[in-house]
């Protein structure tokens, strides 16, 4: 799990102002996007920008796919099912695709959307990310206020976590957003690896050994874990859950 800070997203980076894209590319190729915002000055007008912005770059965050599909064909006209689930119905879908010069195409709508999702489909590019807002500089005057108008407006959407100086605690706090866990594999007599291994929620003794390596989900026998057992070494079944920072000795 590694944190990447990016350059600065201000108001016209979608269309080339400040690094321009730079910022909106990192946050395309990005597992999460965390925005950073300064509670020394208004925090939701930051967000409402950082949010703009990344929707203009086509960076939906805190949004699952729509259930559409869309597939272009080199011929047999337009063919789409579904246009009930559309404000306009039918007439608004082809008015759309007619705007956008699309001639021969497949779409299928399974779920009530908008033309601007159906435009958003049709163009491609747009890309979904898990989000979080770290709300920094929550010891100055007035933080606390601002931190409270921030969670008013944005907490429905967003998890808030503010955060202090201290390092550790900003990981900490993503990676529960993130709803991951980390785990540390050792061999039997040898020290734990250095590099955890990243995994949902959840995860178990199992899901550590098909990290691993494919073969380990046949043979695994047994696991002894340090962490979060009822004594260090216990030795558990396959499909004992494991938490964030457990160490896992897998035994094929």
């Amino acid at each position: 799990g590694q944190l990447v800070g990016a350059p600065a997203i201000m108001e016209g980076s979608a269309i080339g102002k400040g690094l321009g894209p730079a910022p909106l590319s990192l946050a395309r190729t990005a597992d999460a996007v965390a925005l950073v915002v300064d509670l020394s000055r208004d925090p939701v007008s930051q967000v409402r920008t950082l949010v703009e912005e990344l929707e203009a770059g086509k960076v939906r965050l805190n949004q699952r796919p729509p259930a559409v599909s869309f597939e272009p064909r080199s011929s047999g006209g337009i063919e789409v099912k579904g246009c009930e689930m559309v404000e306009g119905g039918e007439p608004a879908v082809r008015r759309l695709l007619q705007e956008m010069r699309v001639h021969n195409a497949s779409l299928v709508i399974r779920e009530p959307v908008s033309l601007e999702t159906l435009r958003d489909v049709v163009e491609g590019g747009t890309v979904y990310k898990p989000a979080m807002i770290l709300a920094t500089k929550c010891d100055l005057p007035g933080a606390g206020e601002r931190l409270r108008l921030l969670e008013a407006e944005f907490s429905g959407s967003f998890r808030i976590i503010p955060v202090t100086g201290d390092p550790q605690s900003l990981k900490e706090g993503i990676f529960r957003s993130l709803g991951v866990i980390r785990i540390y594999t050792k061999p039997p007599d040898g020290p734990p690896s250095s590099k955890p291994l990243v995994l949902p929620e959840g995860a178990t003794v199992m899901d550590v050994a098909k990290a691993v390596h494919k073969d380990f989900e046949r043979s695994l026998k047994f696991a002894r874990v340090w962490g979060s057992s009822k004594f260090p070494g216990q030795q558990v079944p396959r499909d004992y859950v494991l938490k964030d920072g457990d160490i896992v000795e897998l035994h094929i």
